[in-house]
């Protein structure tokens, strides 16, 4: 993204938001200090001739600490519905920017999803929801859990992926059932479900590509 200020025009940077699909334009100037994130339909509600500090008040001040770590990319991008994030420095200096399609490719190129294993997307209320009743689930079906991520809570609703190693799948599914869990992937030999979810697909709509 190119630096700007306050002062910049608006028309100065349509061009770039025209040929780049990003939902945030990042402000930072060209000493690399970080100023906000503006969502980039804000541009098309001003005049070119206006200047970036009249759409600060749309500003939406997200941003990840080079120490953060994946789940929290991932939380920032279902929170504030972007894809693309600052990471800034303790002194507000603009380290680097990534996008959502990176953390896409890091969780699919991760041990995590690329490793033997059987892949399980479910849904339950944020209230109900226990991470050792879903280990316990998995456990008590003599499988075991390689790892788990939240994915997304939307309307008070939480939705879990988690990985297995493949052990008794069927059973396990049927008992997540049992505790009112929705599945919201498919596994080729479970005849409940009828419609199949790519996991790659899966994580980009969630990142909102």
């Amino acid at each position: 993204m190119p630096f700007t200020t306050p002062n910049t025009k608006v028309g100065e940077v349509i061009d770039f938001i025209d040929t780049h699909d990003f939902s945030h334009f990042i402000v930072f100037t060209n000493n690399f200090e970080w100023i906000a994130n503006i969502p980039t339909s804000s541009f098309y509600d001003h005049d070119e001739s206006d200047h970036i500090e009249d759409l600060l008040y749309t500003t939406q001040n997200f941003y990840l600490k080079p120490t953060d770590d994946l789940s929290v990319a991932m939380d920032i991008c279902s929170k504030h519905q972007t894809n693309v994030i600052p990471i800034i420095s303790e002194n507000q200096l603009l380290i680097d920017i990534i996008s959502s399609e990176t953390i896409t490719t890091t969780i699919n190129d991760s041990h995590f999803l690329k490793d033997n294993g059987a892949t399980i997307i479910i849904e339950h209320d944020i209230n109900e929801i226990s991470f050792a009743r879903i280990a316990q689930v998995v456990e008590t079906n003599n499988a075991k859990l390689l790892g788990i991520i939240t994915l997304a809570i939307v309307s008070n609703r939480m939705q879990i992926l988690l990985r297995t190693n493949q052990i008794n799948t069927i059973a396990i599914l049927n008992d997540f059932r049992r505790f009112g869990f929705d599945i919201l992937s498919k596994n080729t030999n479970d005849d409940y479900q009828n419609k199949l979810m790519d996991n790659s697909n899966y994580l980009n709509k969630f990142l909102n590509l």
